[in-house]
């Protein structure tokens, strides 16, 4: 027990200088991008280029303090409280619906054609859940190459529902100028899925980037309805 805590404190420490890090980033930008719209004021053109860019940058400065809330979180939490046991379509499917709405609406090409949703039901932490999706559409925005369509992608075993996320990397050019993967946000994610009793898995060690979600499966939905 020592040493899982030791570890866990070993890497909070780890998340939370990075967070830290990253942040200082954008806000360094921000100041500067305010101090010369500031001093552009008279230039309303100009002034405006300025304004945007603030703002792009304090929008990721809320998604880094979303992160770092979610860090605190896992890292203070031994367990959560979990719904009732719910068909898997109304809780994974529904909110894998919104992140279909929302990739799409951004210009994605989102391919459903591998989902199923069995008869099957989890148990899900709705603010969790609602965390996860929340990374994995920013995530995608960030670092999936928008020229490319993103797959989703549903497996099921006796005892685990998996749904996974398949998206083409953008190029080396294009991470540098949108900004390198800290990594952290998707360890967030593998918290959270541990705690709700299921597990993360990533790949990225081709061309694609793919991001697995596991949930146990607690029994079957017709059965529970009977």
């Amino acid at each position: 027990k020592e040493a899982r805590e030791a570890s866990m404190r070993d890497e909070r420490n780890r998340l939370l200088t990075g967070l830290a890090h990253d942040i200082r980033t954008p806000l360094a930008g921000l100041l500067a991008s305010l101090d010369l719209a500031r001093k552009k004021a008279e230039e309303p053109h100009v002034c405006m280029d300025y304004i945007d860019e603030s703002y792009r940058k304090a929008m990721r400065i809320r998604d880094l303090s979303d992160q770092l809330f979610d860090s605190f979180r896992i890292f203070t939490l031994d367990k959560i409280e979990l719904e009732p046991p719910a068909p898997v379509k109304n809780t994974v499917g529904d909110f894998f619906s919104e992140f279909y709405e929302e990739l799409t609406l951004s210009g994605y090409d989102v391919r459903v054609e591998q989902i199923c949703w069995n008869p099957v039901c989890v148990c899900i932490n709705y603010g969790f859940m609602t965390r996860i999706m929340s990374n994995l559409v920013s995530n995608i925005r960030k670092y999936a190459d928008p020229g490319a369509p993103v797959s989703l992608i549903t497996t099921y075993t006796d005892k685990k529902f998996s749904i996974t996320i398949v998206n083409a990397k953008k190029s080396n050019l294009d991470l540098a100028i949108t900004g390198q993967a800290h990594g952290i946000g998707t360890r967030n994610i593998e918290g959270m899925m541990k705690l709700m009793g299921g597990d993360c898995l990533i790949d990225s060690s081709g061309m694609n980037y793919l991001i697995t979600l596991v949930f146990p499966v607690l029994e079957n939905a017709d059965e529970q309805e009977s």
